[in-house]
């Protein structure tokens, strides 16, 4: 007669208790030579059920020592794990930096870890929690993200690594910076707070004691990092300016100096513009030739102007007027750059 299951029961439960019998195992065995009755009787497991995830280890790809007939020998030793790392269960057991990794991606951070690592972090999860077999690959011709125009990381995998750990940690770090006046990288020590990724780029949120107050890094430019023994403590008043920043700011940037914007969107990109959230205080007012109005206060100058520059003609501020001057002025220049007719070099400066 089949047992009766428990309606709160995991599907996966069976499974879930397989897998940490056989990581068990495999933790008991790299201490040192084992027997199977020494196993057994340390893990509280037959010979029968020894022997069969010994198996499973082997179809993992552990290399036990054998005798001459192919069984197991009598002390149960690792000839040589497969792959490279100290946990051959890749498919199992998540280690810290994995961990780091797992949560990164969960919050947009897409770009931490290349497609192959997110691969194999995928397989490690479906097969821990029991999850039916798919195929990877079949995920990925239906379901990816479009990245263009991104920030590359792949030289800055073990940066990202350091930082996170830190982050979490809350240990104080010591990095080398390079800033883009092209002078050799500056090194001082940061409080790691938050890390946050937007069009396509990483960024860090520290806290910079000698200066006493927080900047936003771009990882790309963190030339180096040194993890100390030291550790800080979180305060609230660095949280708020953090939390502060984010919400003031139009895209990353903040100069600590709103804004308060009004643009006119041309009825062909009316729909686009009330189809998204631009800023969180913004609001949308629809004109009655099928135009729309933008509204929003926000800081990033230099991140508003470049946004306006994008939508061509189809933008036109309206307030505040040394905005407008700004974005005209600059179209001016754009078109002397594009004019038929050459410009005397006292009224045109190359924006090059």
């Amino acid at each position: 007669m089949a047992r009766a299951k428990r309606l709160n029961e995991p599907a996966h439960s069976g499974t879930l208790k397989v897998l940490k019998n056989v990581n068990n195992i495999y933790q008991v065995i790299t201490r040192g030579k084992s027997t199977i009755k020494s196993l057994g009787k340390e893990l509280g497991l037959s010979p029968k059920q020894i022997r069969r995830y010994l198996e499973v280890l082997s179809e993992f790809g552990v290399m036990f020592e054998t005798d001459e007939d192919g069984n197991f020998a009598k002390n149960i030793s690792i000839q040589r794990p497969k792959g490279q790392g100290n946990n051959p269960l890749n498919i199992i057991a998540l280690d810290e930096k994995e961990l780091y990794i797992l949560f990164s991606l969960m919050v947009g951070l897409s770009h931490v870890v290349d497609d192959q690592k997110r691969i194999q972090l995928f397989e490690k999860i479906s097969t821990a929690l029991g999850a039916m077999r798919i195929v990877p690959e079949k995920l990925q011709t239906g379901m990816t993200t479009l990245h263009k125009a991104y920030k590359s990381y792949e030289n800055k995998l073990d940066v990202i690594s350091k930082l996170l750990s830190a982050l979490v940690k809350t240990q104080i770090c010591t990095i080398q910076y390079q800033t883009l006046k092209g002078n050799p990288p500056e090194e001082y020590d940061i409080y790691p707070y938050q890390m946050t990724g937007i069009d396509g780029g990483i960024y860090l949120y520290a806290y910079v004691p000698r200066r006493e107050n927080v900047r936003i890094l771009a990882i790309e430019r963190i030339q180096a990092v040194s993890i100390t023994q030291h550790t800080f403590r979180r305060a609230k008043t660095v949280e708020q300016n953090i939390a502060d920043k984010m919400q003031r700011a139009f895209r990353i940037l903040d100069d600590e100096k709103p804004i308060a914007v009004e643009l006119l969107f041309s009825v062909n990109q009316a729909p686009y513009i009330t189809e998204r959230i631009w800023h969180e205080e913004q609001t949308i007012t629809p004109n009655t030739d099928g135009s729309v109005t933008l509204k929003f206060s926000a800081t990033g100058r230099y991140e508003i102007v470049k946004w306006i520059l994008g939508w061509g003609p189809d933008c036109e501020v309206l307030e505040p007027p040394d905005l407008r001057e700004e974005v005209k002025n600059k179209i001016k220049t754009a078109a002397m750059m594009y004019s038929l007719t050459p410009q005397p070099l006292e009224t045109w400066v190359s924006p090059r």
